[in-house]
């Protein structure tokens, strides 16, 4: 990070605002994720009752992130990141405070929603730090996704372990780091515009935005294939010991942390396109070598490869998605493809896996990802060059 550090002040404020509400995002699903268990126990839910409850999420981010994403053309991003920010931290408290299944999934839901909207809007504002400085940033900053994530489950289990309920855990976490939020988020940049016209609300589908599009849904379904998966695939079909068989997304995800650290760098030196293509390849050969290799070892080592090769993917995805003449509706687009992937892919490889085996379902992911190195070739690199930030009354300006 001295790279950010030695920058001119301006660029380490908006650094830091955009690192802080990455990180922030991450600290607030890391400490519920930790608390699940403890949800389930006080309200007694079987484990179907659970993973319904646990939908609402999936169905509140889905649905806010391309009205997220409307938003942030509408008001510009450092606003709608604001609002969308303030509103996660307010609502965190209701998934602790649910009665029953029933409220919980509508609490999720509205909590979802929030956390939908700031993703995609702190995305876009993001890459508006990305064009102003003519700096890459957004693999760094999903690194702080990351490491706050680790933060935030670590807080949990401390909430757990000192009988904390779980609405005041998650209320105190959100309420710190909403004080931080609140003097740092002077650091936004405002949205670059094109020629003073009207961004598009909604980006209309286009040979390389289907094909970015594409890629991200490959990426994320591979991704939460190895949240949901891994540990089962080493216990089940490797007769792994119970101790070893969550060592593969711990493998999985050091890795990728590592990765997103250096990516902002190897991105500047390499170009988009040809990081893309590295990526994507090494996270194939990666997967497919360990599920190859028959053994716990391997498979974890493999994981471990394929979690480098995943790290700066999707933030690089959606660095180039917003290189466009209308960031913002094209973020959305990409954010929008990528997590139906993350949501719907690894239920569909566990129903594939009931007619011919998890190894030879998660066999097929290797093979999505070589197509996906296929379509990189699609993506235009872009080029990170400093614009003029709007003028006053201008579309885009910081509000």
């Amino acid at each position: 990070m001295s790279s950010y550090l030695a920058g001119a002040p301006a660029y380490r404020g908006a650094w830091a605002a955009v690192a802080y509400t990455f990180a922030g995002s991450g600290v607030m699903f890391g400490c519920w994720a930790s608390r699940i268990p403890d949800v389930k126990a006080d309200l007694d839910l079987s484990a179907g009752a659970l993973g319904l409850a646990l939908l609402g999420a999936a169905v509140g981010s889905l649905l806010s992130l391309p009205l997220g994403g409307a938003a942030a053309v509408r008001f510009g991003s450092p606003r709608t990141t604001r609002v969308a920010y303030l509103a996660m931290s307010v609502l965190a408290m209701l998934p602790g405070l649910a009665p029953d299944g029933v409220v919980l999934f509508v609490a999720l839901l509205l909590w979802g929603a929030a956390m939908g909207a700031c993703d995609v809007a702190m995305n876009i504002q993001a890459v508006s730090v990305e064009r102003h400085f003519g700096r890459a940033s957004m693999s760094g900053f999903h690194a702080m996704m990351s490491l706050g994530a680790l933060l935030g489950a670590g807080l949990g289990s401390l909430g757990a372990a000192w009988s904390l309920p779980v609405a005041v855990n998650l209320g105190l976490v959100a309420a710190v780091l909403l004080i931080g939020f609140g003097v740092l988020a002077r650091g936004f940049v405002p949205d670059p515009v094109a020629g003073g016209e009207s961004p598009p609300l909604f980006a209309r589908p286009s040979g390389r935005l289907i094909a970015v599009g594409a890629v991200a849904f490959i990426v994320l379904i591979t991704e939460g294939a190895m949240a949901d998966w891994s540990a089962v695939y080493l216990r089940e079909d490797l007769d792994a010991p119970a101790g070893l068989a969550g060592l593969g997304f711990a493998a999985f995800s050091a890795a990728m942390t590592l990765g997103r650290l250096a990516g902002d760098r190897v991105v500047t030196w390499w170009g988009t396109r040809r990081l893309l293509q590295t990526l994507t390849a090494l996270a194939a050969f990666g997967l497919g070598a360990g599920l190859v290799s028959g053994s716990s070892i391997g498979a974890v080592a493999g994981f471990a490869v394929l979690g480098l090769g995943l790290s700066a993917t999707f933030p690089v995805l959606v660095s180039d998605a917003g290189s466009g003449r209308h960031p913002g509706a094209a973020i959305a687009a990409v954010t929008t493809c990528g997590y139906v992937g993350f949501l719907v892919g690894p239920p569909a490889l566990g129903a594939l896996a009931e007619l011919v085996g998890l190894r030879s379902a998660l066999g097929v992911l290797p093979v999505l990802l070589v197509v996906a190195c296929g379509l990189t070739f699609l993506a235009a690199g872009r080029q990170l060059t400093p614009r003029a930030p709007a003028g006053p009354g201008e579309p885009g300006r910081a509000r």
